[in-house]
């Protein structure tokens, strides 16, 4: 994948302090971010709980269990993001007051990770939406 050369070049890179600097500024705001994102998945937990059981009393039982699904899924989709861009935040925090190269390591793969689920999520949904435009104009044109 890579020639020798760009491969040997790569030992020489270091973090300066404007690199530094800019690594701790990331953490803090992916923490940040995490947090604010457990709080959200947090809520549709709570949401799905609430919003299915009023459904489901108004005697729309089977539209209260998809709506319960439904936010139940999407919170469990939302949290694989959420907590791989917390575990980065919180891994170069560590990674910057250790000097720990390894723990520096570790956070960037949960940043690629996180980049990495969000990419195929969209590829999904734009799937997804494009089913679903296709069919729509099978059906407006049949009309």
């Amino acid at each position: 994948m890579y020639n020798e050369k760009e491969t040997s070049s790569l030992f020489i890179l270091t973090i300066d302090e404007d690199s530094r600097y800019n690594l701790k500024e990331m953490a803090k705001w992916a923490r940040f971010l995490g947090i604010i994102g457990f709080i959200a998945v947090g809520l549709l937990f709570i949401a799905a709980l609430f919003s299915g059981l009023t459904a489901m009393s108004k005697t729309e039982g089977l539209y209260g269990i998809g709506m319960i699904f439904g936010l139940i899924i999407g919170a469990f989709l939302y949290l694989y993001p959420v907590l791989t861009f917390y575990r980065f935040g919180l891994g170069i925090k560590k990674a910057m007051l250790h000097n720990d190269q390894l723990e520096l390591n570790t956070a960037l793969r949960n940043l690629k990770n996180c980049f990495k689920y969000m990419g195929i999520m969209a590829i999904v949904l734009l799937s997804i939406y494009g089913i679903i435009a296709i069919v729509l104009l099978i059906t407006a044109a049949s009309i």
